[in-house]
């Protein structure tokens, strides 16, 4: 195995883990925004999980669909 094949299997990681810090810090400035609506405007009811915890699922979830087809 050269070189440049494992540096070709590790990239598709890398780029995923800067997609999911990226989204990561969007995502935390919208959740921490949407603590200030009230919830009734959002629609949400029942109990909300951390703000850090929040904006990780959503990158988490979205992320993903970047590399889909």
């Amino acid at each position: 195995m050269s070189l440049t094949h494992a540096h070709a299997r590790r990239a598709p990681t890398l780029e995923y883990r800067l997609l999911v810090a990226l989204s990561f810090a969007i995502f935390l400035v919208v959740e921490a925004a949407s603590r200030l609506v009230p919830r009734a405007w959002l629609g949400r009811s029942g109990e909300r999980a951390s703000v850090f915890r929040e904006a990780r699922a959503a990158a988490r979830r979205t992320v993903p669909l970047v590399f889909m087809g």
